[in-house]
């Protein structure tokens, strides 16, 4: 399902609609919508280097024999796209891929999807033609995707899957370069966020050259990279189900290290001078946080098994508000961290009863934010408790699965009792009852005064995995 939001024709006079539609991304809505009308825009540099073919949608239609039949032979597993066998079908196939991918990226510079009202006579008698964008996107996804576990199963469609995205990363970062109008650099991110529904791990290399970009202001556009990285860490590798489809270590290293310079560094102090300017910040910041926990591992060592990046560290920051934070942590974020360190797989280094103490000191740190009350200035609507009590429930059962093959000097007997009390005295009861009801803080503040670990040390001999003073525990709040 296409967000509404995205349809190029908004504007100012349909925010409130919008809003209703989309719920808890009206942040990124009313960005959007303020970025538009800003003049900062006139004074950034696109670095437009060449001029976005103008198609005819009629005239440029790609024909069924050459593109439409070959592509569909290819997504339904019946050709090879690469055959080392016959190099000249390797060749046509993959033009086949190119020749759609144009198809697809650069409608998004023409009328209708451009934001420009269709002057094709015909136009008034489609149907749905206020969301011509919501149309093209579902066009794609419905007709040319391949999702693994409902229509991708075989070799030859992880191979489709893999070439289809790559023609697409080109042609949409073309588009993303040299368009000249915001929405349509703003589409085709949201398009190139997009595929990543599909297993393609040379994605990562596109989204990560997007965030650390210079030249790149647009927030929307970088939290559609965020969301292209969560996309591709929550793929699989077909051998090994339990690893991410990226297999460097190296990689992954610098995708965490990507993504928590994002959550780390303090937003600039224009870019929050009034509160919804601040939310937009903590929104940006909350994708980077969603995305960091969809990694596995919670520390990523080289082959050489030399630690090369510890994301568990920032999302065990980020799950009890560390104050080192600018905006300060909002609960949607908090929740999005401790759900991540929960379910991340402890390394063989990780003091579990240190892990155990900074996860009872961050769900007590939300449940003393929640407020029963809907009349309250402080009560969070964009907080599903019912649901984030099924999520909590379920990260348990992972972490449960995950310590039984850490090694006994992980100290893993106060995370294996810390496990059942949430479950029992915490996330139940918000699956059960939602916002209707707080759990009581009691089991949190006994785990917190009776189980302070003798080690400030998340990682075994790594200084700076301390999460307090090693001269005094931690500070009761």
């Amino acid at each position: 399902m296409i967000n509404p939001c995205l349809d190029a024709n908004f504007s100012k006079t349909k925010i409130s609609s919008r809003l209703r539609i989309c719920g808890f991304q009206a942040a990124f809505l009313i960005l959007i919508v303020v970025l538009m009308n800003s003049d900062n825009f006139s004074s950034l540099n696109l670095s437009v280097n060449a001029q976005v073919p103008t198609i005819d949608l009629i005239k440029d239609r790609p024909s069924t024999r050459d593109v439409f039949s070959p592509v569909d032979s290819m997504r339904n597993g019946n050709v090879k796209v690469v055959d080392p066998a016959d190099k000249q079908k390797t060749k046509q196939n993959r033009l086949a891929l190119e020749k759609l991918a144009k198809w697809f990226a650069f409608r998004l510079n023409v009328p209708p999807y451009n934001g420009e009202p269709d002057e094709n006579p015909k136009a008034k008698s489609r149907k749905s033609q206020d969301k011509p964008i919501v149309q093209l996107f579902n066009e794609l996804e419905k007709t040319y995707f391949l999702i693994p576990g409902v229509s991708l199963r075989s070799k030859e469609q992880y191979q489709y899957a893999d070439e289809f995205c790559i023609a697409m990363n080109k042609e949409l970062r073309f588009v993303m370069a040299n368009a000249n109008k915001t929405i349509v650099r703003i589409n085709a991110a949201r398009m190139l966020e997009l595929i990543s529904k599909m297993p393609c791990p040379s994605l990562a290399d596109s989204y990560l050259a997007i965030l650390k970009d210079p030249k790149e202001q647009l927030l929307p556009i970088k939290i559609f990279a965020i969301r292209g990285l969560a996309n591709v860490l929550s793929h699989s590798d077909t051998i090994q189900p339990d690893r991410h489809i990226i297999l460097s270590q190296e990689k992954l290293a610098e995708i965490s290290t990507a993504l928590e310079s994002i959550i780390t560094t303090a937003a600039p102090p224009e870019l929050i001078v009034d509160e919804d300017q601040k939310r937009t910040w903590q929104f940006y910041r909350r994708d980077a946080i969603k995305a960091l926990a969809k990694l596995r591992y919670s520390v990523i060592r080289s082959n050489a098994q030399a630690i090369i990046a510890k994301p568990v560290l920032t999302l065990v920051r980020a799950s009890v508000a560390g104050e080192s934070f600018s905006p300060e942590i909002s609960l949607p974020e908090q929740v999005e961290a401790l759900i991540g360190v929960i379910q991340m797989r402890p390394d063989r280094d990780t003091n579990l009863d240190v892990m155990a103490y900074a996860v009872n000191e961050g769900v007590l740190s939300i449940v003393k934010k929640q407020r029963p009350d809907r009349n309250h200035p402080e009560w969070l609507r964009s907080i599903p408790w019912k649901i984030t009590g099924i999520r909590f429930t379920n990260a348990v059962t992972t972490w449960k699965n995950n310590i039984k093959f850490v090694p006994k000097s992980t100290n893993s007997a106060n995370a294996k009792y810390l496990q059942d009390s949430l479950v029992t005295n915490i996330f139940q009861k918000w699956e059960e009852n939602g916002s209707n009801t707080i759990p009581s803080t009691d089991p949190l503040l006994n785990y917190e005064k009776t189980k302070v670990p003798a080690t400030p040390f998340l990682i075994k001999d790594v200084k700076e995995s301390a999460l307090w003073q090693p001269a005094s525990p931690p500070a009761k709040k």
